[in-house]
């Protein structure tokens, strides 16, 4: 990381005369005759003042946004600026990715926050910066729920569960669904998902499928496992979920995290009518 000292510039400070005691009557500002005993005079010298050469707004902000400096000399130039680093962001099949690169940014620090603009090689550009700032141009967006995936992966990132999907979905890798994060907490969980045809009672040797998923308890290895009320089911497994899918019943058990959200069922050790008996196929994948 380079860190460079940005060029400041001098303020200057005007005070104007102030009275030398309660009895003093002269105005401030103006030259004052004393007698002193041998009869000399003294005169009090009226400040002067000076400018410097670079302008200043009132309020401090710069004239122009920082992050429009693409040069660094223009950008230390401003005094408001500095060159310094930042975190751009990526989402992908391997989950997050960050990356450092060198911006114009303003000297604060507060609040952080996460924007995105158009460009890059995923059509947007999400950058993370160390305040909040007020100055950037029309292209930027701060991160939302309707920004790029990318957004998930800074910090702050905005609370989008109806994004996990997506989010969590797009990841192909186990070790890289499993540790991914919104906001440092893990959110996604791997899962085998067995589809076993329409509602007809009957287990199939459909192929299964690996899938990232959002999870709840994600990350977590522990589980009570559960004996089925079926007759595959012989011994005690990993609690089992299921959920419809265009028609089709798709099962998946395992011990850990849950699948998150209203379209998965925890199969009850209970044989309900509501529930499907193709819970009891999760027996036949579970080991």
């Amino acid at each position: 990381m380079r860190s460079l000292t940005p060029l400041v510039a001098l303020a200057l400070l005007s005070a104007p005369a102030c009275k030398q005691d309660p009895g003093d009557d002269t105005t401030p500002g103006t030259e004052t005759t004393a007698v002193t005993p041998d009869d000399t005079t003294s005169t009090t010298d009226t400040p002067t003042s000076s400018t410097t050469d670079e302008p200043t707004s009132t309020t401090g902000a710069p004239s122009t946004s920082c992050v429009t400096y693409t040069k660094q000399s223009d950008c230390i130039a401003d005094a408001a600026c500095k060159w310094g680093n930042v975190f751009t962001y990526s989402h992908g099949m391997t989950g997050c990715q960050g990356d450092v690169r060198e911006l114009c940014v303003a000297k604060t620090s507060d609040t952080p926050s996460t924007w995105y603009r158009p460009g890059g090689a995923n059509d947007f550009e999400v950058i993370g910066f160390d305040y909040q700032p007020d100055d950037l141009p029309d292209e930027w967006k701060q991160c939302d729920c309707d920004g790029p995936l990318a957004c998930l992966c800074g910090f702050p990132a905005p609370d989008c569960p109806d994004r996990l999907g997506d989010f969590c979905g797009k990841i192909t890798e186990t070790a890289s669904c499993n540790g991914a994060t919104v906001n440092g907490d893990l959110r996604c969980g791997r899962f085998r998902v067995y589809p076993e045809g329409p509602l007809d009672d009957t287990c199939t040797a459909q192929a299964f499928k690996d899938l990232c998923l959002p999870a709840d308890n994600a990350g977590s290895t522990e589980c009570t496992k559960v004996t089925y009320p079926y007759d595959v089911c012989s011994v005690s497994i990993p609690p089992a979920y299921w959920r419809v899918v265009n028609g089709t019943i798709e099962v998946t058990t395992i011990c850990g995290p849950a699948p998150a959200g209203d379209e998965w069922t925890l199969c009850d050790a209970a044989d309900t009518p509501e529930q499907p008996d193709e819970c009891g196929c999760a027996c036949g994948v579970a080991f």
